[in-house]
């Protein structure tokens, strides 16, 4: 699980969690971290776990934000590679110390034939997202402004 957050057209990976859980203690926490954070939006992968993460969420009331379902449409190295530019042109930051961060690295540094790519597919679905949503915003504007 990552946190974002945003400033001034940049993004900003506040922090990680990395942990195997059974259902049950994956909404628990999923639901700590959105409160934890005030999340103004949730997104998660429509698959596996996710879908039934997805269901449960939002049929029950939390106090956290409607989840967003996200169904990549193409492979982790193309979703990557999609987002990579944004990334070089220093969008993206990290933090200079946190606990989590030379596992992310050492993840980052072995993609995509390193042994874990969780992470590194977390951040790219999340900006795949954003920067989706960020154009379909500008579009309605630009409708609604006719």
């Amino acid at each position: 699980m990552h946190n974002m957050g945003r400033g001034r057209g940049d993004l900003y990976l506040l922090d990680v969690e990395r942990a195997r859980r059974d259902f049950p203690s994956l909404k628990r926490r999923m639901v700590e971290l959105a409160t934890q954070w005030n999340a103004r939006n949730i997104i998660i992968e429509d698959k596996g776990s996710g879908t039934s993460l997805i269901q449960q969420l939002r049929t029950e009331h939390h106090g956290i934000p409607y989840p967003t379902a996200f169904l990549p449409r193409d492979d982790k190295i193309t979703r990557l590679h999609a987002q990579s530019a944004r990334i070089e042109a220093g969008h993206v930051w990290l933090p200079e110390r946190a606990p989590w961060l030379e596992d992310l690295r050492a993840e980052i540094a072995s993609f995509p034939h390193g042994r874990h790519d969780d992470q590194v597919d977390s951040i790219s679905q999340f900006l795949s997202w954003h920067f989706d949503m960020r154009s379909r915003c500008v579009q309605f504007a630009r409708i609604g402004g006719v």
